[in-house]
């Protein structure tokens, strides 16, 4: 017959084949057995008898739900004061709040302006260099040309200028099919006449 450990004295005792592979702890009698199901309270110290069966015995930290709530409101109490990333107010959080992130707010609008000036320019990841809004000293001639062109009417969707006044609040656009960053000059085969809507939409597949 095989040998095998008791897992609560460390004695090496014999057992049927049939017995060691229906179990994964092997006791050497009743008492070992019983003192491998008992544990300490964590929180009131009081030894009791596991009520976790299976392989999460051992997991067992508490003998009551009392207690394990008095333990949790104990932890809530434990406050450390910590600094706001954005405005250096003095603020206590809970550790494991300070787990989770290390940026700590005082607050929602210290928070949102905090990212929002760490996402402004080159600390956007979709930032693509800047615009501006000059397009050169001939580009009211141009934009005029290219929208009698045009008919004034969005080459994608069709709207006419007064429909667009109408829904949007604004005219017409004529957008850079290549960017005028990239090329600073106002070419008439390099634009064309869009409403707000579709122009969003170009600039966002672009993007």
């Amino acid at each position: 017959m095989p040998e095998v450990t008791c897992g609560s004295c460390g004695k090496v005792f014999w057992k049927k084949p049939s017995r060691v592979t229906r179990a994964t702890k092997h006791f050497c009698s009743f008492e070992c057995r019983k003192k491998a199901r008992v544990f300490r309270c964590e929180w009131c110290g009081k030894t009791d008898e596991t009520t976790i069966k299976g392989a999460r015995r051992d997991s067992q930290r508490f003998c009551s739900r009392v207690c394990a709530n008095r333990a949790k409101s104990e932890a809530r109490r434990l406050i450390v004061r910590v600094q706001c990333a954005y405005c250096g107010q003095r603020i206590e959080r809970q550790p494991s709040r300070l787990r989770k992130t290390r940026l700590q707010f005082c607050g929602t609008d210290c928070k949102n302006a905090y990212h929002s000036e760490r996402m402004e320019g080159e600390g956007n990841p979709r930032w693509l260099g800047g615009t501006t809004k000059y397009r050169g000293a001939d580009w009211k001639e141009v934009r005029r040309r290219v929208l009698e062109r045009d008919n004034y009417l969005c080459q994608d969707c069709g709207l006419p200028q007064e429909i667009s006044l109408f829904r949007d609040g604004l005219a017409l656009q004529v957008h850079h099919e290549v960017p005028y960053r990239d090329n600073p000059v106002n070419e008439m085969d390099n634009l064309v006449t869009l409403c707000v809507r579709c122009h969003m939409i170009r600039d966002a597949i672009a993007a």
